[in-house]
């Protein structure tokens, strides 16, 4: 049996963008799956039947000769930075590696050249892998978790339920508070709000105000895919519980901040699955501002999300939800 080495340290959707890559080498290779990752994400994996072993970078004592122990057939990079590339070096065996087309990134955020490859990067992630054999196998991202009976015992569905995402690792991408006022009172249906402990206080004014279910901060990551799972629609910027809606192949509706869906990064559905909608606001000269986005606008107006079309999204909120 051959043993393969997949490294991605971070973070939360960019891990769930490598589990089709984790399940096409178990399946199709027969393999012994190990992913490094860092300690604060390891629970991403903990119930994928596809990974044998997660390994945590920070228990390593001796990250090196740990790893060398192990006796890898292939390293996969699928993080490619100076670490990465350090210990690939050090294990010394057949190693593959993501292109993260940092340059035409480059390009595109700061001369507003657009030369980004017209494809998603889970699709480059299996370009990196080809030659050893592994196709994409059209079944879309995964995510595990183990439901919680009681997590949602008090909250009978009775009419459409939506879950707004407050979070993002960086405040350029969040949807703002100003805009979930104006849409949930345009769209009758009951509101999930999900988050982390930094949204836990916008969540709580939120749905107070508005009289919405507030999830911020409340339960772990396992337990928000569960919400998302019983949830009609997600709507939600650029981050992680966006892949794991489309792991639990949901209905999105992506809100475009700072970022574009043109990095390759936008939801990776199933072939058979639902789609997903996507609103931005084009012609804005300053946008992309960023690759992965900044604490706070570098123009000052946050026009990107100021300046979202409200009916352009209750349209496609209506779309979305047609026939449920």
């Amino acid at each position: 049996m051959a043993k393969v080495l997949i490294i991605r340290f971070s973070s939360i959707g960019d891990i769930v963008l490598c589990t089709p890559i984790m399940r096409c080498i178990k399946e199709q290779l027969g393999a012994e799956v190990h992913v490094l990752t860092k300690e604060r994400f390891a629970n991403i994996l903990e119930d994928n039947p596809h990974v044998d072993k997660v390994i945590c970078y920070e228990a390593l004592v001796e990250p090196m000769d740990s790893l060398k122990k192990e006796s890898y057939d292939h390293v996969i990079d699928l993080h490619n930075n100076l670490r990465s590339k350090k210990i690939c070096k050090s294990l010394e065996t057949s190693t593959y590696t993501l292109d993260k087309i940092n340059l035409q990134k480059w390009l595109t955020v700061n001369l507003g050249l657009n030369r980004l490859p017209d494809i998603h990067i889970v699709d480059r992630k299996f370009n990196a892998i080809r030659s050893i054999g592994v196709e994409y196998d059209g079944k879309g991202l995964d995510f595990y978790y183990e439901a919680d009976q009681a997590l949602l015992a008090d909250f009978p569905k009775t009419k459409i339920r939506i879950g707004i995402v407050l979070g993002a690792a960086h405040k350029t991408k969040r949807i703002p508070s100003a805009l979930i006022r104006k849409i949930v009172p345009s769209y009758d249906a009951e509101y999930f709000l999900l988050g982390g402990p930094a949204e836990t206080e916008e969540g709580k004014q939120l749905g107070e105000e508005l009289g919405l279910v507030n999830w911020c901060g409340k339960t772990s990551l396992q337990g928000s895919a569960q919400l998302i799972d019983s949830c009609d629609l997600i709507i939600s910027s650029d981050t992680g519980l966006m892949h794991i809606a489309a792991a639990l192949d949901k209905r999105i509706l992506v809100i475009w901040g700072s970022t574009i869906p043109e990095f390759g990064m936008y939801p990776f559905m199933k072939e058979e699955g639902s789609a997903f909608e996507s609103s931005e606001v084009r012609g804005m000269h300053c946008r992309p501002c960023s690759k992965i986005g900044f604490e706070v606008c570098p123009k000052g107006h946050f026009d990107c999300m100021g300046k979202q079309s409200l009916p352009n999204i209750i349209g496609q909120i209506q779309t979305q939800l047609a026939g449920t």
